[in-house]
């Protein structure tokens, strides 16, 4: 999250692009916009999460070798998948799941591509 009087309230991935300077954002990370009341020039970012993560790369270790890393907690699906899986009906899906020693699918934290080296249609997963 970025914080400032002149920029406002903005929330997004940010990532770094090879040729940028300073912070570029689009308009769908402004949530508040800038102040009415003050020029005060400065901003403060709180990074919540750092990427790629230890957990990231655990999960790439495991999609890699197919052997569970120690340390990578196993989470319980959320009512959102458990919901969508149900709807699609693969409700018998959820229970092989909890019998599973690994799982197949990944969740990933995407961006568009900062160096505009990817090839259209395709993601770069560290680690793997």
């Amino acid at each position: 999250r970025v914080f400032g009087p002149r920029v406002g309230v903005l929330k997004g991935v940010l990532t770094l692009k090879p040729g940028i300077q300073g912070i570029q954002y689009p308009a769908s990370m402004e949530k508040v916009g800038p102040s009415r009341s003050s020029e005060a020039d400065w901003i403060t970012v709180v990074v919540c999460k750092v990427f790629p993560s230890d957990p990231s790369f655990k999960i790439a270790k495991m999609l890699k070798t197919g052997v569970r890393p120690k340390g990578l907690q196993w989470k319980k699906l959320s009512p959102m998948l458990e919901l969508l899986l149900k709807s699609l009906g693969l409700a018998e899906e959820l229970g092989r799941y909890a019998q599973e020693s690994i799982r197949k699918e990944a969740f990933l934290v995407g961006v568009a591509d900062p160096t505009g080296g990817l090839p259209e249609d395709s993601i770069f997963v560290p680690g793997l």
